[in-house]
């Protein structure tokens, strides 16, 4: 009964919602409700085609269906849509289709395709939402918006996973790997750092709630490739805020860069001192599988998949270097060859790529992350905006750790951690450009 009272009261305030957007034209609040049905990425417990619908799908279809007759307007036509990654992507999905239709068990690599398509779509509804939605509203949502919607879901998955009492299990939030979990909180942190360097108190607080609660949450994913991928990240930050400007040609750190850092190792120190012991023994027992007598050992079942799979990877490569075994065949491969399943490939973006979709997949892929990285410097030159420039510059960080990140996991299929990142760089210039035009060249440097 409450499950149902739950979801009807859902139900009432998206409604709500989709009339006021309807009615008044309010895309921002469209653009706010997908980005909170992707990070979320509730299930709902069924499958479509084989494909597990979630939060993430059910938000790109109900975007898809109020924006459907934008499409057939003048005003806006399908044109105006393109954007440097239309192209890329959908090579990529033209090159997993042909290598699917070789592959040995397509059934699979059908799926793989379908979430590519959605991806496809899922980017260009969002650059549609952020260049026609009200600048101000867009900004709002990256300052405001994704730190509230963290600190929510952050919170929310902290004290599930205490309130199960299962120390010794994985926090996953409401997704399925706690590795990718993870991995999604690392990568939009930058987004809520960069608030945190204006002026404004409360995106300050709020930045400093959502840091201390994603620290927390990537602590008990216990994930150690996301622990290293968030001391990288910080050694990034360290040394991207320590560059000299051009104007007084001096070394300049960023005081509540370093501030923010202080405090959060002091409240890790205190939390080590006050939370009882077994809330770290099995964080710490998952480093000690690994490493031993100061050296890796491979009797970890974990690490010793992983170093497995790159040799079964390697072997796939070569039996099709040019287009790979078909996206998403290599668990398919795996079950049926070795009878072992549920082996994503190495959990590594480039191995995947190499063995499913080949050197042609694998540089399409390249070059799309190639391109972000340019739109990315780029931006950094043209953007005026105080913010913006603030928020490109963390996002240059992030995109950094992201290329780090896909060396131990798979990202290909991913629109939360991989794919949103790109979206929000690549619509980054746009929204400085109309943030210019309604606030006049005057106030440019205060926006």
């Amino acid at each position: 009964m409450t499950d149902i009272l739950f979801y009807l009261l859902l139900f009432i305030i998206i409604f709500v919602l989709l009339i006021v957007i309807l009615l008044h034209k309010k895309y921002w609040l469209l653009f706010l409700l997908l980005i909170i049905s992707i990070l979320l990425n509730y299930s709902l417990g069924f499958n479509i085609f084989g494909l597990l619908i979630t939060s993430q799908k059910v938000g790109m279809i109900i975007a898809l269906s109020l924006l459907f007759p934008l499409f057939l307007s003048i005003k806006y036509p399908i044109s105006n849509l393109k954007t440097p990654l239309t192209l890329p992507l959908l090579f990529l999905i033209i090159i997993a289709s042909i290598s699917s239709s070789i592959a040995r068990y397509p059934e699979a690599s059908y799926r793989g395709i379908i979430t590519l398509i959605l991806i496809f779509i899922a980017i260009h509804i969002l650059y549609l939402l952020i260049n026609i939605s009200d600048p101000r509203r867009i900004r709002q949502v990256l300052t405001l918006g994704i730190p509230c919607i963290f600190i929510f879901i952050l919170g929310l998955s902290i004290i599930q996973f205490i309130n199960k009492g299962e120390l010794i299990g994985r926090m996953t939030g409401t997704f399925r790997n706690p590795n990718e979990f993870g991995a999604m909180i690392l990568i939009i942190l930058p987004i809520i750092l960069a608030g945190m360097e204006g002026e404004d108190t409360k995106l300050v607080w709020l930045g400093a709630v959502s840091s201390v609660l994603s620290f927390i949450a990537i602590y008990f994913s216990y994930s150690r490739a996301t622990y290293l991928a968030t001391i990288f990240l910080i050694g990034v930050i360290i040394v991207g805020n320590s560059i000299f400007t051009y104007q007084k040609k001096t070394i300049r750190l960023n005081k509540k860069m370093w501030i923010g850092i202080s405090i959060i190792v002091l409240m890790g120190i205190y939390i080590y001192y006050v939370v009882p012991p077994e809330f770290f023994q099995y964080g710490v027992e998952r480093y000690q599988s690994v490493i031993e007598y100061r050296g890796l050992t491979f009797e970890d079942s974990s690490l010793n998949q992983r170093y497995s799979a790159i040799w079964v990877s390697l072997k796939f490569f070569r039996e099709n270097p040019l287009l790979g075994i078909g996206i998403k065949n290599f668990n398919a491969y795996t079950t049926h060859l070795f009878g072992v399943g549920n082996i994503p490939a190495t959990e590594n973006t480039y191995l995947n790529l190499l063995s499913e979709l080949g050197l042609l997949g694998f540089f399409i892929f390249m070059y799309i992350i190639i391109k972000v990285f340019r739109t990315l410097i780029v931006n950094q030159r043209e953007i005026k905006t105080s913010y913006l420039k603030c928020l490109n510059k963390y996002l240059i960080y992030g995109y950094i750790t992201l290329l780090f990140l896909m060396g131990t996991n798979d990202f290909l299929d991913d629109l939360r951690v991989f794919w949103l990142l790109p979206v929000v760089i690549i619509s980054i210039k746009d929204l400085d450009n109309r943030l210019i035009m309604y606030y006049g060249e005057s106030k440019e440097k205060s926006i």
